[in-house]
């Protein structure tokens, strides 16, 4: 069972990225199918550890392309990639300190609508500029 079923509409038609945002949505669904099972809440860092450290990767390569074919859009861009770092390390800090029933749900519910909201809205600003240039 997924929480994110992976659509068309989500696609930039930048394949890299869209493959990254595959993976990322897979991972998501990764945490999701821990939570069902029982195991979110005692093992959050663990679980959304993988979802993090390939969304650094991805941020990175979507900064890169985006400096290097001068997107206009490039530093509110990083900004908001940057925004999404500090909440997620707030929300693990305060799940570590406090340990709270369903913050694991709680957690993924923010990864999942940002992820949807940063691709269907942020994500589909760059489309234009890099679509048409050769990324691999």
């Amino acid at each position: 069972m997924a929480v994110i079923k992976w659509q068309e509409c989500y696609a930039t038609g930048v394949a890299p990225f869209d493959q990254d945002h595959q993976k990322l949505v897979a991972l998501i669904n990764d945490v999701y199918e821990a939570i069902r099972k029982g195991d979110g809440d005692e093992r959050i860092g663990e679980l959304i550890q993988p979802f993090l450290v390939y969304a650094e990767s991805h941020f990175a390569r979507e900064e890169s392309a985006m400096q290097r074919y001068a997107f206009s859009g490039y530093e509110k861009h990083r900004e908001e990639h940057q925004a999404f770092r500090n909440h997620m390390d707030s929300l693990l800090k305060r799940a570590e300190r406090e340990k709270v029933d369903g913050m694991a749900l709680d957690l993924l519910n923010v990864m999942r609508q940002w992820l949807l909201n940063h691709i269907l809205v942020t994500d589909k600003e760059y489309a234009s500029t890099l679509q048409s240039v050769d990324l691999d």
